[in-house]
């Protein structure tokens, strides 16, 4: 009798973690629309906007639309935007396509958000703002040609962060140069009190010396000339 009321048990214990896997395989499938997106296959993308299919579609797993996870073709992009998806939606944390341009450094991306009425001055949940996405992709131009379209080069996120904090967990130097030229303020302190030179003495160690020194000099000397 006690046998059988264990092997009762470890099938019901069995049951359900054989529906937890499914629900979690069933979580993970890729919808329709973002596997099409993702593939560049646009006869598929007019087909299923054809039959109705909502084109702001949200991938549970992930909190995202096709637009803000924003496939690299850009043809792909204006195609979804002409079918009538939103550019202007978000994630529950509040990212944008436009955040997603500047993590990824794509410029044409950005270009045609903006255009389709973004804003270079939104931010996440977490105070983060389309600048911030941009710190560290490696991209100087794409940093550029934000703060020529207004971007605050003394956004602060929630913990008080700056843009030029940030460059200093991957400095490069040409980023440093230009957040420095539109007026980046390196004395400005975040909410434990640390100023850019702080962040960039943080991970001093993983920095190549050379680029460390060159970041230090310029960071300092812009404290210096203030």
């Amino acid at each position: 009798m006690k046998y059988r009321a264990l092997a009762a048990l470890a099938l019901i214990i069995l049951s359900f973690i054989q529906a937890e896997a499914n629900e979690t395989e069933k979580s993970i499938e890729v919808p329709v629309i973002f596997k099409a997106v993702m593939e560049g296959d646009a006869a598929k993308v007019l087909e299923y906007a054809r039959k109705g299919g909502d084109l702001d579609a949200r991938w549970e797993t992930y909190d995202d639309s096709p637009l803000i996870t924003l496939s690299p073709d850009l043809t792909m992009t204006s195609l979804l935007i002409h079918l009538g998806a939103d550019p202007k939606q978000k994630s529950k944390s509040n990212v944008s396509a436009l955040m997603t341009a500047g993590r990824n450094g794509d410029l044409a991306q950005a270009r045609l958000l903006v255009e389709n009425g973004l804003s270079v001055h939104a931010s996440d949940k977490h105070g983060r703002h389309v600048i911030h996405f941009a710190t560290g992709n490696f991209n100087p131009q794409f940093l550029q040609w934000l703060l020529d379209e207004g971007a605050d080069p003394n956004a602060i996120n929630s913990k008080g962060a700056t843009t030029l904090m940030e460059s200093m967990y991957y400095p490069d130097i040409n980023e440093i140069k230009i957040l420095l030229e539109h007026g980046a303020d390196p004395n400005i302190k975040d909410e434990k009190g640390q100023n850019a030179v702080d962040y960039l003495n943080l991970r001093k160690s993983y920095h190549d010396p050379d680029i460390y020194r060159l970041a230090y000099n310029l960071v300092t000397s812009a404290n210096k000339s203030e």
